[in-house]
C-alpha cells in the first residue's frame, strides 16, 4: 500500500502473551462455517436439543460442532446449565460476527443459485408476414 502508515503498538506482556496465544490458536485452527452454524442454531434456540431439531441433525452432531468452535476459538462461547447455553461474554461478542458471515454466505449462495438458474441465450419467434407486420413485441 503506497502511502498507508504503519503504527507501533506498545502490548502489556500480559497482551503480548494473549497475541501469541491468539495467533497460535489461529494457525493450528481454521475456524468453520458450519462450526458457525450450529453456534448459531445453539445461541437462538439456547439448548442442544432445540438446535438439532432446528439442523436436523441429532444432538450429539450439535454437541461435536459446539466442541470443535470452543476448540478453534480456544474458549467456550457459552455458559452452561441444567436449563440450557447462554452466551457467554466472548458468545455475545462473536454473535454479531457470526451472524454477518450468516448473510455473507447465504448472499453467495443465492447468487450461485441464481447463476445456475438463470436461462442464458437467444430467443427466436417466428411468426408469420400477417402477423409480424401487425404486430410489434
Amino acid at each position: 500500500m503506497h502511502g498507508a502508515r504503519q503504527h507501533a503498538v506498545t502490548l502489556e506482556p500480559a497482551q503480548e502473551e494473549m497475541a501469541g496465544n491468539r495467533e497460535d490458536a489461529v494457525k493450528n485452527e481454521m475456524l468453520d462455517w458450519n462450526d458457525f452454524r450450529f453456534f448459531l442454531a445453539v445461541a437462538r434456540g439456547g439448548t442442544i436439543s432445540s438446535a438439532a431439531k432446528a439442523l436436523g441433525v441429532d444432538n450429539a452432531t450439535v454437541g461435536r460442532r459446539i466442541a470443535s468452535l470452543e476448540t478453534a476459538l480456544g474458549t467456550q462461547p457459552f455458559d452452561r446449565s441444567p436449563q440450557g447455553y447462554k452466551l457467554s461474554t466472548l458468545g455475545e461478542a462473536l454473535l454479531p460476527s457470526a451472524e454477518r458471515v450468516e448473510v455473507s454466505v447465504m448472499g453467495a449462495k443465492a447468487w450461485v443459485d441464481d447463476l445456475q438458474n438463470s436461462t442464458t441465450g437467444s430467443l427466436r419467434i417466428g411468426a408469420t408476414d400477417a402477423f409480424g407486420g401487425s404486430t410489434s413485441i
